[in-house]
C-alpha cells in the first residue's frame, strides 16, 4: 500500500513532531513525493521537495543520514538547489515495508537555533526517528491488513448474498449474527434487521439447530425443521460448529426446503438424459415428416400428443420437444401412467400433504406437477391410466391448479403436458375406456411416429449406427454387418421397433466370433421371424464354423493349452472360443 494512502495520519505524525522538537518534519514516500510537512508552507505537499538530495540518497541506500553542515556534505554537493537550500541540519530515517524502502522521513533545521536543537540531540533524536519509522511502517501493515479483511469481508459478504441456500449464524450464546437474503426468503422474513442479533429459539424455533448448539454437534444433509410466527418450514441441512481460538464459537447453518431438494434431484437428472432432434437417427421422409412436424411444435407452449408404437422413441421425441421449447431451461419430469399401481399415482402426480396417510414424509412431498414447475410433465402410456385419475388430471389440465393428496390449499400448475400412447385413444374414447373430454384436451397437437417397419430404408442405417455404439461399448473387433444378416434384418417386421433392432445387435456384438455379423449370431425372434427362409444359409455358414473349430481342437487337443491354442489359429479370443463351442454345441468326441 503506497503511503499516499494514509496522507491524513501521516500529516498528523508530522504536526505532532514538528510541535514537540520545534523543528521542520517532511515525510516522502518511495517517488520522493512529499505527503507530509510540518513547520512550513503547506502548499509544498504532494511535490518533490527542491532540496531533496538527501531524501534520493536514503531512499537508494536504505541507510539513515545525518548532515551538519549543508551544502559542502558530500551528498550535497550533488545537489542542483544546493546554493538554494534552506536548510542548516538535517537527520533522514528510511520508512520500510519488509526489506524494500517505501519512504524516509526527515527532521530539516532552517535557522541556527533549530541547528543547534538538533546537534544537542542527536543521538536521542535519531533513535526517536528511528522509533517513529517504526511505527510508520506498523502502521502501514494495520492499514494493510485493515483493508485485506475489509476487502475479504466485502467478498464474503457477495458470495452469501448470491448462493440460492439459506445460511445463518448463530453464536454459543443463541444470537443470529449473520442471516443471508436466501434464508430470510425461505423462512418469510422481509427485513433481516429484525433476526439480527435476537435469540435463536424465540424469533426462530428448531429443535435439531438448538440440539447441536448445546450439544457442539454437526449435522451433515439432515431434515432440519424451522419454526417462525406459527409457520413450520420442513428443510434438509448442514450445521457445522464454528471453531476459534477462544473455543466453541457457535453453528453455521446451511439449509434449503424439501421442495427445492425434490426439484434440484429432478433437475441434476434430467441433465443426463438431454436429447435433441439431432439424436433421432434415420433418413427416411416419413421420420423427417414426424421430426419437422415436431419441430413446429416444439415453439408453442401447446399441449402435444405422441402416438406410436412401442419402443418407436417416444420419449426421445418428447424431450427433443422440451429442448426445443421456450422452457428448455427448466425440469422434464418423465411419468409412466401405467406403471404406477393406482394406489401410489395420485400421490406421485400431484403430491401428499403431511399426515396424508401413515408413514407420509414430514412436511409432505411435491408432485410431478409441482417439480416439473415452469417446465414439462411428460405422461407416457396416458392410455393405460385409470378413469378416476383422468377425471383429476383433465381438472388440473382446465383450472392449473392442483391440491395435494389430503391437503386443502391450492397448488398452482405451470406445466406443458406432452402425452404419449400406443393405444388408439378415440376408440377407447368411443368404447368408455378413455374419458373421450380428456382425449379432446390432450389431441392438441398431435405428432405420429412411424414405426420401423413403416421406414424400412432406415434399417440399415440403425444397425450399423448399433453396431458402431456396441463395439466400442464392449471393445469388440466386428467391422461390419454381412450382407446375408442384413437382408434377414431388413425382412424382418421389427414389432419392437427401434427399441428391438438395438438389442439384436447388441446380443449379436456379444456373441459374434467372427469380424463381421454372421446370421448365426442374430436372436432366434429375429432369425426365425424374418420373411427369408434361412436355415440352408445358417446351416451351411455354421457348419463351416463348426468344422474349422472341430479342425484345429483336433490339431491342438481339446484340453485346455490346445483350446488356446485353438483360439490364437482362428484369430478369435479364448473366450470368444468358449461361446462358440457352447453355441454350436461342439463336445469332445
Amino acid at each position: 500500500m503506497p503511503l499516499a494512502a494514509m496522507a491524513v495520519t501521516l500529516q498528523q505524525i508530522a504536526d505532532a513532531l514538528a510541535a514537540v522538537l520545534q523543528v521542520q518534519v517532511d515525510i516522502v514516500d518511495g517517488d520522493l513525493t512529499r505527503i507530509a510537512k510540518a513547520g512550513a508552507a503547506p502548499d509544498r505537499v504532494g511535490v518533490e521537495p527542491r532540496s531533496g538530495q538527501s531524501y534520493r540518497y536514503v531512499l537508494a541506500h536504505g541507510e539513515p543520514l545525518f548532515i551538519d553542515e549543508p551544502r559542502s556534505h558530500g551528498v550535497c554537493l550533488r545537489c542542483k538547489e544546493r546554493d538554494a537550500c534552506r536548510a542548516t541540519a538535517e537527520i533522514v530515517w528510511p520508512i520500510r515495508r519488509g526489506p524494500a524502502v517505501v519512504g524516509c522521513i526527515g527532521l530539516v533545521a532552517v535557522n541556527e537555533r533549530e541547528r543547534h536543537r538538533l546537534l544537542d540531540q542527536v543521538e536521542g533524536l535519531t533513535r526517536f526517528t528511528e522509533r517513529i519509522s517504526d511505527l510508520i511502517t506498523a502502521k502501514v501493515s494495520e492499514m494493510e491488513n485493515s483493508r485485506a479483511l475489509a476487502s475479504l469481508a466485502s467478498k464474503l459478504e457477495n458470495i452469501l448474498h448470491s448462493v440460492s441456500d439459506g445460511i445463518m449464524a448463530i453464536q454459543a450464546d443463541r444470537r443470529i449474527i449473520s442471516i443471508n437474503p436466501a434464508a430470510c426468503r425461505i423462512l418469510g422474513v422481509t427485513d433481516p434487521s429484525v433476526l439480527d442479533g435476537s435469540i435463536f429459539g424465540k424469533t426462530i424455533q428448531g429443535d435439531q439447530v438448538v440440539r447441536c448448539l448445546d450439544l457442539q454437534e454437526d449435522l451433515e444433509d439432515e431434515p432440519v425443521d424451522f419454526t417462525i410466527r406459527g409457520t413450520t418450514l420442513h428443510c434438509a441441512g448442514t450445521v457445522k460448529a464454528i471453531k476459534s481460538p477462544d473455543g466453541y464459537g457457535g453453528v453455521v447453518c446451511v439449509f434449503r426446503t424439501l421442495e427445492a431438494v425434490d426439484r434440484l434431484a429432478v433437475r441434476v437428472h434430467g441433465k443426463d438424459t438431454i436429447y435433441t432432434f439431432d439424436d433421432i437417427l434415420g433418413r427416411s421422409p416419413q421420420l423427417a415428416a414426424a421430426k419437422e412436424r415436431a419441430m413446429k411444435v416444439a415453439r408453442s407452449n401447446a399441449t402435444v400428443l405422441l402416438l406410436g408404437d412401442t419402443g418407436t422413441g417416444k420419449e426421445i421425441f418428447a424431450r427433443a420437444i422440451h429442448s426445443a421449447s421456450p422452457r428448455a431451461g427448466k425440469p422434464f419430469v418423465p411419468v409412466n401412467s401405467g406403471g404406477i399401481p393406482d394406489t401410489l399415482l395420485e400421490s406421485e402426480l400431484f403430491g401428499y400433504a403431511e399426515g396424508a396417510f401413515t408413514g407420509a414424509r414430514k412436511g409432505g412431498k411435491p408432485g410431478k406437477f409441482e417439480l416439473a414447475a415452469g417446465g414439462t410433465l411428460f405422461l407416457d402410456e396416458i392410455g393405460d391410466m385409470p378413469l378416476h385419475m383422468q377425471v383429476k388430471l383433465l381438472r388440473v389440465l382446465e383450472h392449473r391448479v392442483l391440491e395435494r393428496l389430503g391437503g386443502t390449499q391450492p397448488v398452482p400448475v405451470d406445466v406443458r403436458i406432452i402425452a404419449a400412447t400406443n393405444r388408439d385413444l378415440l376408440d377407447l374414447a368411443q368404447r368408455g375406456k378413455f374419458r373421450s373430454d380428456l382425449y379432446y384436451r390432450l389431441n392438441v397437437m398431435p405428432v405420429k411416429i412411424p414405426s420401423l417397419r413403416e421406414r424400412p430404408e432406415d434399417i440399415e442405417f440403425l444397425a450399423n449406427h448399433f453396431l458402431r455404439v456396441y463395439t466400442a461399448l464392449y471393445h469388440r473387433e466386428i467391422r461390419s454387418i454381412s450382407p446375408e444378416t442384413m437382408s434377414i434384418l431388413r425382412s424382418y417386421q421389427w414389432p419392437g421397433n427401434v427399441r428391438e433392432l438395438q438389442n439384436t445387435v447388441e446380443y449379436a456384438v456379444n456373441v459374434e466370433g467372427s469380424h463381421s455379423i454372421l446370421p448365426g449370431s442374430l436372436t432366434s425372434d429375429v432369425l426365425h421371424g424374418s420373411a427369408i427362409d434361412p436355415p440352408s444359409a445358417v446351416k451351411s455358414i455354421s457348419d463351416v464354423e463348426a468344422e474349422s473349430i472341430r479342425q484345429a481342437l483336433e490339431t491342438f487337443g481339446y484340453h485346455t493349452e490346445g483350446k488356446r491354442m485353438a483360439a490364437r489359429a482362428l484369430g478369435i479370443h479364448l473366450s470368444t472360443l468358449y461361446r462358440r463351442l457352447k453355441h454350436l454345441d461342439l463336445e469332445k468326441p
